[in-house]
C-alpha cells in the first residue's frame, strides 16, 4: 500500500552494471554466467587453501543501516528510493567473490577496491526493503530503531545460500530476477 516491492533479502555484490548481451534465452545465459563465477571462486579458494571439500561462504553482519539513494545520485543512475540494509564485514572470502563476479559482470566505477585510486570500496550489504523516497522517515525509523530491537538475531553469522542475477532496469516494479544458482548444492 506504500509502494514497496517484495524481494528476498540478498547480499549485493554488484549493482548498476550494464547487463551483458545475452542469448535469446536470458535465463540459460544468466545461469552459465553465475555458475562460471561460482566455479572460478571455488577454484581460487581451493588453490589458495588446498581445500578439497565443499566451499561455503559465511556472511558476518555488522550493523543495520538506512540508505537514501535518490535518482540523481551517481550521475542519474540512483534507484530513486530508500533502502533498509544490513551491512556485512568485508571478509577475505566475500572480497574474493566480489572480484570474481566483477570479472564476469564488468562493474561500473563505483565498485572498485581502492579508495586511494578514486574508486569506491566494495561495501557488502543485504537489502531488506527498497521503498519510494516518500517513505524516507518511516523506513529510517524502522531500520534504525525497530530492527535493532526486534531482530537482533539478524546480526548473527549466516551462510550464503544463492548467487542470483537481477535486472534492475527501470523503476522498482520493473525489476526481476533473471536467474539464480543454489550454492548449497554445488561442491
Amino acid at each position: 500500500d506504500v509502494g514497496c516491492y517484495p524481494f528476498s533479502p540478498h547480499c549485493t555484490l554488484l549493482y548498476n552494471f550494464d547487463k551483458p548481451p545475452m542469448a535469446a534465452n536470458e535465463e540459460a545465459c544468466g545461469k552459465d554466467m553465475l555458475e562460471g563465477a561460482w566455479q572460478s571462486y571455488r577454484n581460487k579458494i581451493r588453490e589458495r587453501d588446498g581445500a578439497k571439500s565443499n566451499v561455503r561462504l559465511t556472511l558476518e553482519p555488522t550493523q543495520f543501516y538506512f540508505f537514501h539513494y535518490p535518482k540523481e545520485a551517481d550521475n542519474g543512475r540512483g534507484f530513486g528510493c530508500v533502502i533498509s540494509l544490513l551491512l556485512f564485514k568485508r571478509t577475505e572470502h566475500l572480497a574474493l567473490l566480489h572480484n570474481v563476479v566483477q570479472e564476469v559482470f564488468p562493474a561500473d566505477e563505483r565498485h572498485g577496491d581502492s579508495s586511494s585510486s578514486g574508486e569506491v570500496e566494495f561495501r557488502p550489504h543485504m537489502a531488506f526493503v527498497y521503498a519510494p523516497e516518500a517513505q524516507y522517515e518511516r523506513l529510517k525509523n524502522y531500520t534504525e530503531n525497530k530492527l535493532a530491537h526486534e531482530k537482533p538475531n539478524l546480526l548473527e553469522p549466516m551462510e550464503a545460500r544463492y548467487l542470483s542475477l537481477w535486472s534492475t532496469q527501470g523503476n522498482l516494479n520493473d525489476w526481476y530476477r533473471i536467474q539464480y544458482i543454489d550454492l548449497r548444492n554445488s561442491s
